[in-house]
């Protein structure tokens, strides 16, 4: 089966100490369990090795098209002008970010294939092996196992290139995802996508 690593959210708005998201303690979190050093190291192998890299992140663009702002979480986003796509909060962090031949989408909610077309881009699920990495554990990377695998995707969670608020939020989303995927840590899948 043909591997594919995808990054979700791991922009500056989230994970940066700078960000609005990163300030309110994610950015400690991603930091103190290495979540950008693990997930560069994953990247690195990956691209040494050919294997294609999907950045999925937040995004609007200057209407904020997209945006559903009968959502708390969303909400401000707009009045807030925060992840504009091009905005230096809606870039991915530098120590993660995508390199040419990457490809990045956007989108307003937590679903990717609704309002992305990475479905047409990916290869069939019985000739592909998703690897996910994102922040946060809790909703956006529980969000896409449960797509992609809904779709017939194999799919493994780096369990050590993931974050959620606290460790307590993490542990329960990694709990309800060993029940739908793979959980690996960074090393393993560096192996698994080296052979």
């Amino acid at each position: 089966m043909r591997p594919v690593v995808t990054v979700f959210n791991m922009q500056n708005e989230i994970v940066h100490p700078d960000g609005h998201i990163g300030a309110r303690g994610n950015a400690a979190v991603v930091r103190a369990r290495g979540v950008l050093a693990n997930t560069a190291a994953v990247l690195a192998s990956a691209r040494t090795c050919g294997v294609p890299v999907c950045y999925i992140g937040s995004g609007y663009n200057e209407s904020y098209d997209g945006l559903n702002r009968s959502v708390p979480l969303f909400a401000d986003s707009e009045s807030a002008g925060r992840l504009q796509i091009g905005s230096w909060g809606a870039r991915f962090h530098e120590e993660v970010a995508p390199q040419d031949g990457d490809t990045v989408f956007y989108r307003g909610g937590l679903g990717a294939f609704s309002a992305t077309p990475i479905g047409e881009l990916l290869p069939p699920p019985d000739d592909a092996h998703i690897f996910i990495a994102g922040v946060s554990t809790r909703l956006v990377v529980e969000a896409a196992v449960f797509e992609f695998t809904d779709r017939g995707y194999a799919v493994s969670v780096l369990q050590d290139c993931c974050a959620a608020a606290s460790a307590q939020a993490h542990e329960d989303a990694i709990t309800t995802l060993r029940l739908f995927a793979e959980i690996e840590s960074s090393t393993q899948v560096i192996a698994r996508i080296s052979d």
